[in-house]
């Protein structure tokens, strides 16, 4: 007896629905209890890189460039740049990238300076993407223009006896894992990355003994085709540091432009929730952008939003731009024929 249609939808819908509470509590598991980094971006499946070493050739096309700034006021600036190609070397799939951040953070003007290379290596095993990726670099870190708040003039004053400018380096390594298939009308993608595997001391001063601790980053993202046209790609990001935990989740609703010779190949919205334990909220933000061509461009606001350590409200603008490449690699098919 043929399986009745609609049965066979709903179960793959439960099936896909049981993949991502899995791998969600994978994510959410693995980061619970290791220290983590701030996020930087809210629109973290648009700075590839930034996000997992894994996803390095991660891509359709030869090359890809990704940018991206966020701007929460004048002391809290964070802007990356990437870019990655993909060779084949005896029929294997390997990326090679750069990836560049810096970071200005706070009124003492902190400020990172990260260049790391890349390198990621992806699998096709039964319909199913496994990649894996490490990255290696510097990490430069400054304080220009050391200042306290001086109470008796109401401004900042240089401590006595500190250098006016503190410098740091240090080797960063990172690894990362991303796995994604396709079911059905549904794509999900899961991906854990972890961070400063050597433990590396970022101290500022010469006998300073510090060590970062190990970070750990993973999120999911499930595409949903609701039609040839129209999809939504709910999302979540978890990561922890010490005594809090991190989330970023939302949704991104997107409309394929089919039939036409427009140059825009389709127009999405989102809107995301930063929070600290999924039940506080710390900012909600709303996206808009566009694909055009080969070119994707979104645009990130936080309504509400306050500074660290201040319950004063600011707006936030983040901006992400994405160029991918056309694949130059032939594909092989085979032609069935009869034997004589």
């Amino acid at each position: 007896m043929p399986m009745n249609k609609h049965y066979f939808r709903k179960s793959l819908v439960l099936k896909c629905l049981f993949f991502v509470f899995v791998s969600l509590g994978l994510v959410v598991g693995s980061v619970a209890h290791i220290h983590a980094q701030e996020v930087h971006f809210t629109q973290f499946d648009y700075n590839p890189l930034f996000v997992n070493p894994a996803n390095t050739g991660n891509f359709k096309g030869d090359f890809r460039v990704a940018a991206n700034y966020r701007n929460i006021s004048e002391q809290y600036r964070t802007a990356s740049f990437s870019i990655e190609n993909q060779f084949y070397v005896l029929n294997q799939n390997i990326g090679a990238g750069l990836f560049v951040l810096n970071d200005e953070s706070g009124i003492l003007g902190m400020n990172h300076n990260k260049i790391y290379g890349s390198v990621g290596y992806g699998k096709v095993i039964s319909n199913n993407y496994i990649g894996l990726g490490i990255q290696a670099g510097f990490v430069f870190g400054g304080v220009n223009d050391y200042k306290i708040f001086d109470y008796s003039t109401g401004g900042f004053t240089l401590p006595s006896g500190e250098p006016t400018s503190l410098k740091a380096s240090y080797l960063d390594i990172n690894l990362g894992l991303v796995y994604k298939r396709s079911i059905s009308i549904f794509e999900p993608e899961v991906g854990i990355s972890f961070g400063h595997l050597n433990r590396p001391n970022p101290s500022f001063y010469d006998s300073g003994d510090e060590k970062l601790d190990l970070l750990s980053l993973g999120y999911t993202t499930i595409k949903t085709n609701i039609s040839d046209k129209i999809y939504i790609t709910p999302k979540i990001l978890v990561l922890a540091k010490p005594a809090d935990l991190s989330t970023v989740y939302g949704a991104e609703l997107g409309y394929n432009v089919i039939g036409n010779r427009s140059t825009v190949k389709r127009i999405f919205a989102g809107m995301y929730i930063s929070s600290g334990d999924l039940t506080t909220m710390n900012f909600i933000s709303v996206q808009a952008g566009a694909t055009v061509s080969r070119f994707d461009l979104a645009i990130n606001y936080d309504v509400l939003s306050t500074l660290p350590s201040s319950n004063s409200k600011i707006g936030t603008i983040e901006i992400a731009f994405i160029f991918r490449s056309i694949s130059t690699v032939l594909n092989s098919y085979s032609i069935p024929c009869e034997r004589f």
